[in-house]
């Protein structure tokens, strides 16, 4: 059976939607915290071990998140984790400014990590494998630059809002 070739509009489409997912999960759910812990050490007096504490939260949770999307069971429900899973890692970033706690902190960036994980193979999967049904291989350096596109975005624009709301960012 041969797959029918997909239009150039199609192409684009999963080209783009793919870019998209990677600049999410990575630049917002790993990434975008990077420039946020200067601000949070002085905000809260935090040491540099609370804040390696809380970017390990972040890689444990990224690779049990990757462990469980290597579960066979979840393989019908890709595409629910993908969706859930973009959605999680946008809400719990952005919970990070609703507490000063630091145990709500270390499960928020635990649960961005799973979340950030299982759309990372998830999503790597399907359009990857997309990919090679279209014959479109060279199209899978577009795909990961969305995790470049991801970290540049979410650093310039941390870095507006720190210049913009000073020592307020986290306030």
């Amino acid at each position: 059976m041969t797959t029918p070739r997909a239009t150039p509009a199609q192409v684009r489409q999963v080209v783009l939607a793919g870019m998209l997912t990677m600049a999410v999960v990575m630049g917002i759910g790993r990434f975008a915290f990077t420039p946020i812990l200067p601000s949070m050490r002085d905000a809260f007096g935090l040491s540099a071990t609370d804040l390696g504490t809380l970017a390990s939260a972040n890689y444990l949770g990224y690779l049990l998140g990757a462990l469980v999307a290597a579960t066979p069971a979840l393989l019908g429900w890709r595409r629910q984790v993908m969706r859930g899973g973009l959605l999680l890692v946008i809400a719990v970033t952005a919970a990070m400014a609703l507490t000063t706690s630091m145990p709500a902190w270390l499960i928020l960036r635990f649960v961005a990590g799973l979340a950030s994980a299982g759309v990372f193979v998830f999503a790597s999967a399907a359009v990857i494998g997309w990919f090679v049904q279209q014959k479109r291989p060279e199209l899978v350096g577009f795909f990961f630059s969305g995790v470049g596109l991801g970290i540049a975005v979410s650093g310039a624009v941390i870095l507006l809002v720190q210049r913009v709301a000073g020592a307020q960012a986290w306030r």
